[in-house]
C-alpha cells in the first residue's frame, strides 16, 4: 500500500539535539516528522523546519551512536525550541544488562510454562543456535507473519501482519519491559542474538495480558537474554 504522507505546512519549528551524556551537540543528527518532511541537525546541533506541518505530531531524532527519541510536539506559530537529549547506547545497555540479570530464572520459567500452553510461538537458544543468525533480526525471516523492511540503515523497521492491516509494528519488551521506538537496527545492536535465551512472539489475539501495551491492534515479540 502507499504511504500517505502528512500535508506540509508553513509553521516554522527548530530545536536542538545534545548528548544527554556530556551536552555536546549533535551535528547530522536526523530529525523528522512520521511520514513526512526531514532535516538536519548543523555543527552545533540545531536544526529547524521552515514548513512544518501545523497540530500535534510525532517527531523523531535519530544520531548515530545514540538511543532514538520520539516525542510529541504541537507545531503552532511561536512554539518554544524543542531540545532533545540523547542516551548513548552504552548507558542503554549498561542499563538493560542490569534488568536481565534480575530474577533471571524465574523469568526463564516463565517463558518454558508459556511455550507448553502453545500459544504464539517461541524459540530457544538452542534454536537459535542452529539457525546461525547473522544478527538477531535475521531470526524473523524465519518466523510466518514477521519481516524487516526497509534498506540496511536507520529506516529498517519491523512489521507484524495485522488484524486489521497488512503490516503493523509490534511492541517489543526486553526481559519484560517494553523498549519504545525501536528499530531493527536497534534491536540487532541492543538485543545480540548470542545473548537471547528465548523469543516469543505473539500475534494480537494471543499475546498475554502482561506483554500487551494498552489498546494495541498489533502483536508483540518478547526477549529473554542472558
Amino acid at each position: 500500500p502507499r504511504v500517505r504522507r502528512i500535508n506540509v505546512g508553513d509553521v516554522r519549528l527548530r530545536g536542538s539535539a545534545v548528548s544527554a551524556v556530556d551536552g555536546k551537540p549533535l551535528a547530522d543528527a536526523q530529525v523528522f516528522f512520521a511520514n513526512g518532511p526531514q532535516v538536519r541537525a548543523d555543527a552545533r546541533g540545531e536544526w529547524a523546519f521552515a514548513d512544518a506541518p501545523g497540530g500535534t505530531r510525532l517527531l523523531e531524532i535519530r544520531a548515530v551512536g545514540f538511543y532514538p527519541e520520539r516525542r510529541t510536539v504541537n507545531v503552532v506559530d511561536g512554539a518554544a525550541p524543542v531540545r532533545v537529549a540523547l542516551k548513548t547506547y552504552k548507558s542503554v545497555i549498561d542499563t538493560l544488562k542490569v534488568v536481565a540479570q534480575y530474577d533471571r530464572f524465574s523469568n526463564l520459567d516463565g517463558f518454558r510454562e508459556r511455550s507448553r500452553r502453545g500459544l504464539g510461538r517461541f524459540l530457544t537458544a538452542s534454536d537459535i543456535a542452529k539457525r546461525s543468525p547473522t544478527v538477531t533480526t535475521d531470526l524473523f525471516m524465519m518466523v510466518p507473519g514477521l519481516s524487516v523492511d526497509g534498506v540496511a540503515g536507520i529506516d529498517r523497521t519491523v512489521k507484524m501482519k495485522g488484524i486489521f492491516t497488512d503490516t503493523c509494528d509490534p511492541a517489543v519488551y526486553l526481559n519484560g519491559s517494553l523498549m519504545v521506538g525501536v528499530s531493527a537496527s536497534d534491536i540487532d545492536l541492543l538485543v545480540p542474538a548470542k545473548n537471547i535465551q528465548g523469543i516469543e512472539v505473539y500475534s494480537q489475539s494471543q499475546a498475554p495480558p502482561q506483554f500487551v501495551p494498552g489498546l494495541s491492534e498489533c502483536g508483540s515479540i518478547v526477549f529473554w537474554t542472558r
